[in-house]
């Protein structure tokens, strides 16, 4: 009958009793489990993770999948190698280690606490296997197949073993199988489970870390670039992608360091002769923006398009040639012309102060208390006409197109309630440069865009005269 106990409830003659038979006293056969190396392979494996994962972190920033994959094998390995160091360490510092003893009475079988026992009387048949280098014991239709390292003890259990049988008797078996001293599996699976769960979580913690020293080490090789570029925009941009990193006080001090000067470095490009009262305007109005958290000006840009379609008959008759309609000139879609002007707004701001210094947001409507520059652009026609020549499959192509003239009228605000600088520009194109062009780039030279080109190069140059950003080509009178 086999019956099963926990070593550290028995008694504890009983326990020095089992201590004796291990230690080969009272005629015992005693055949230890083996302790393999095998056991610390998982763990010799977590060891070359970790190095790999550190090396692997300090190379590039990881991509999402990177971090799942080591996050995934960590959580996994690390309950592995939990295992197999308790399976190696254990039996160094048990008592009672685990293996197979034959005692003159009963078998007994120890796995960590858990002593089972069965009378010799119950089993059916030993036998050596010399070749295996194991003993086969049967009991009922049980087979249990022991490990040797010692062959000559299991010759002689082997040979001793019948005589060993007819004369056993009943000694440890009676108090192995007593109730109280039973051995409790849920007790053990519960430990193991703690055990396992506890060691996941340090993998799931092992990931963690080497992901956040990845992401200092990309936080840290960003920065450095970004302090090599010495910009305002690869600072702006070393900020997005990492908002609260470990250097992200040190990006706000180099941006502080440029806004705190950002009046006077402006004032400093200023040219001779310029206008003090724009500068000062343009100056406050820069400070106010660049001030701001999120350093925004936000840009209003509309358009009047007064065209009086009754002027092309007129101007037909008038230069007896054939006039292109107001929609090639000045076309009723003013979404590409208000892309223009908050482009070249945002490069004139650039020019003024450093590039991503100030950020601009084409709005419908300005946000109250905000800086703002606003734009309203009016396109009046004129009875002028302009002759553009194309060239396209070998051929020229020339179409007169009526003339229009552009008048901006530009007001800054600070958004404090003070009043806002107002400038005014008027274009009207002298000449429109000649559309030749590859077929393939057609689009990009048609009349009204060369047209409006031809007009913005005038605003540009206007803004930079007026706030002293370029020479002052008129002479004042």
């Amino acid at each position: 009958m086999t019956t099963s106990a926990d070593f550290n409830k028995l008694p504890n003659e009983t326990q020095q009793r089992l201590l004796d038979i291990q230690a080969g006293k009272e005629g015992s056969f005693v055949f230890p489990d083996k302790v393999s190396l095998v056991s610390l392979l998982p763990a010799a494996f977590v060891v070359g993770w970790l190095i790999y994962g550190y090396s692997s972190s300090q190379n590039a920033q990881w991509q999402p999948w990177m971090f799942w994959l080591i996050f995934a094998v960590s959580v996994v390995a690390f309950p592995l190698a939990l295992l197999g160091l308790v399976r190696f360490i254990s039996p160094k510092f048990s008592k009672l280690k685990s293996g197979h003893f034959v005692t003159p009475n009963e078998y007994l079988k120890v796995k960590g606490r858990q002593v089972q026992c069965i009378d010799l009387k119950d089993i059916e048949a030993l036998r050596l296997l010399e070749d295996d280098k194991q003993i086969e014991i049967w009991s009922g239709t049980h087979e249990e197949r022991i490990d040797i390292h010692d062959i000559d003890a299991a010759a002689r259990l082997d040979k001793e073993f019948d005589g060993m049988k007819a004369m056993a008797v009943a000694e440890l078996g009676p108090i192995i199988s007593d109730q109280k001293y039973s051995h409790s599996k849920g007790t053990s699976s519960v430990l193991t489970l703690v055990g396992v769960v506890i060691a996941a979580l340090a993998g799931a913690g092992a990931a963690f870390g080497l992901n956040s020293l990845n992401q200092r080490y990309a936080e840290n090789v960003a920065w450095q670039q970004a302090k090599t570029a010495g910009t305002i925009e690869a600072i702006d941009a070393f900020k997005t992608q990492f908002p609260k990193g470990y250097f992200t006080d040190e990006a706000d001090q180099a941006i502080g360091s440029v806004v705190a000067k950002v009046k006077d470095n402006y004032v400093a490009k200023v040219k001779k002769g310029a206008n003090p009262e724009s500068v000062a305007a343009f100056g406050t109005f820069l400070e106010t923006v660049t001030k701001r958290l999120d350093r925004t000006v936000f840009v209003k840009i509309t358009e009047t398009r007064e065209v009086d379609p009754t002027i092309v008959p007129e101007l037909k008759e008038r230069y007896g040639q054939t006039v292109s309609v107001y929609e090639m000139t000045v076309p009723v879609a003013s979404q590409p012309r208000r892309e223009k002007v908050f482009a070249d707004l945002k490069l004139l701001l650039s020019s003024a102060t450093e590039r991503g210094l100030i950020k601009a947001e084409l709005v419908d409507e300005i946000p109250q208390g905000a800086p703002s520059i606003e734009v309203i652009m009016t396109i009046k026609p004129l009875r002028s006409v302009y002759q553009m020549t194309n060239f396209e499959n070998g051929r020229y192509y020339s179409s007169i197109y009526p003339g229009a003239s552009f008048t901006f009228d530009l007001a800054i605000s600070n958004g404090d309630g003070t009043a806002p600088f107002k400038m005014q520009y008027f274009g009207q194109a002298l000449q429109v440069n000649t559309g030749l062009y590859d077929n393939r780039d057609k689009e990009n030279y048609s009349f009204d865009k060369m047209l409006f080109l031809s007009v913005m190069n005038g605003f540009d140059k206007d803004f930079e005269t007026t706030f002293g950003l370029a020479e002052n080509s008129v002479p004042a009178v």
